[in-house]
């Protein structure tokens, strides 16, 4: 009787939702069952398994390091600090980063493992470590570490504070029996204090696998997922897969993924037909993570689009010598190596772009070319995004946020 309104509460908090999930899993969008044809569309996307390995991975690179850090500084706190004061500043200290926002965590080691102005790079070129900048966040290996490193960082003193608590439930006549006894510290540790551990691991294991299946903000603001898929995690991927739209009374902005998600189309809607000038001249970096930071996942929606082709060419000879490579366009330049030829030098450097809708998706090229996902959708929409009058779009890259290529449609 005394456990009713625990087990009660445990049954409104997680077996109804449990329950409900289950439900929606094998339903479709209108309410009907449909068995398992969700499940089988999910597992046909071979990006499931990348999130999934790379989500195996991460677990398995910050589980094992977190457990071994908070149970050996606890361990090193808890029989060699013994002033109450020191061991509640150090309680204090520990729980600090696991109230800082995820999001701030974020945008701090961002400022750490940039590699043109991150601060690791300029204190390993100082002391003489490298001598060139490291790509922290563009090497596969480097950039799983990196992510990681961040979450051992917040989550090992979480891990600490648990264990801590849990050595000061060993009794004290037990340690000193084992003194006397001649036990070593290592002898105490397996016999005794882990006896008293255990059950802690065991919550230690289950709530961080928990986190680790839903991280996601410092994961989305070093890589995006990237490079390639390394670090997309599995809340990456159910954040991707999807379509993402806002909606205000002056603009509509939808986001269609790439096949692959690394790329990305962000199409910039003006409420009025004749409002793609303004919206041209407010049309910064700011406003534009601030709108992209608005975009919700969503799975109906009716997208229609005009079909239509854009090509553009850049010449990028002045934006390179403004960039100080202007001595490889000069007839000093010498390339020869390159060649059997002699005194060898850039003419010209020319990018062309192409992007086209039709019918069948999205299609764009330039230094390489990729097929978009097919726009047609089979469901019911509760929203819609028509573009009927003038727009602008824009080609992203996922990982780093930078914009590829921007263009008008001017005539849809």
């Amino acid at each position: 009787m005394l456990l009713l309104p625990a087990l009660g509460a445990v049954f409104v908090i997680v077996t109804i939702p449990f329950v409900l999930v289950l439900i929606q899993s094998v339903s479709a969008d209108d309410g009907t069952l449909i068995g398992l044809r969700n499940y089988t569309r999910a597992l046909g996307n071979p990006l499931l398994y990348d999130a999934i390995r790379a989500t195996g991975v991460y677990s398995v690179i910050v589980l094992p390091i977190e457990i071994l850090l908070g149970l050996s500084f606890a361990l090193l706190v808890h029989r060699t600090v013994r002033w109450p004061g020191v061991r509640a500043a150090i309680y204090v200290l520990a729980i600090l980063p696991l109230v800082v926002p995820p999001v701030a965590i974020g945008v701090v080691a961002r400022l750490v493992y940039a590699p043109s102005y991150g601060v690791l790079n300029v204190i390993l070129e100082r002391v003489g470590l490298t001598h060139h900048e490291v790509n922290w966040l563009g090497d596969p290996t480097l950039a799983m570490l990196a992510v990681a490193s961040v979450d051992i960082w917040q989550w090992t003193p979480f891990v600490y504070l648990v264990l801590f608590s849990g050595l000061q439930t060993v009794p004290r006549e037990s340690v000193e029996a084992a003194q006397i006894d001649g036990a070593d510290w290592w002898a105490q540790f397996r016999f005794i204090d882990l006896f008293y551990l255990r059950p802690l691991f065991l919550l230690i294991i289950f709530f961080r696998l928990a986190d680790v299946l839903r991280v996601f903000d410092h994961v989305f603001i070093l890589t995006g997922g990237g490079p390639g898929t390394t670090t997309q995690l599995l809340s990456l991927y159910i954040y991707r897969v999807e379509f993402k739209f806002f909606d205000s009374p002056d603009l509509k902005a939808v986001e269609l993924p790439y096949s692959g998600n690394e790329l990305s189309m962000l199409i910039l809607l003006p409420a009025k037909r004749d409002g793609v000038a303004d919206l041209e001249k407010q049309l910064s970096a700011d406003k534009l993570a601030d709108w992209t930071m608005q975009m919700k996942p969503t799975k109906e929606l009716a997208v229609t689009l005009p079909k239509f082709k854009f090509t553009a060419e850049f010449k990028l000879k002045k934006v390179l010598s403004d960039m100080g490579m202007g001595i490889a366009f000069g007839t000093n330049a010498d390339f020869g190596g390159m060649t059997t030829r002699e005194k060898l030098y850039i003419d010209a450097v020319i990018h062309k772009a192409f992007v086209g809708v039709d019918e069948k998706g999205t299609e764009a090229a330039a230094a390489t070319a990729v097929t978009m996902r097919p726009l047609s959708a089979q469901i019911a929409p509760n929203a819609t995004f028509r573009a009927d009058h003038p727009f602008v779009f824009l080609i992203r890259d996922n990982a780093t946020g930078s914009i590829l290529f921007m263009g008008r449609v001017a005539q849809p």
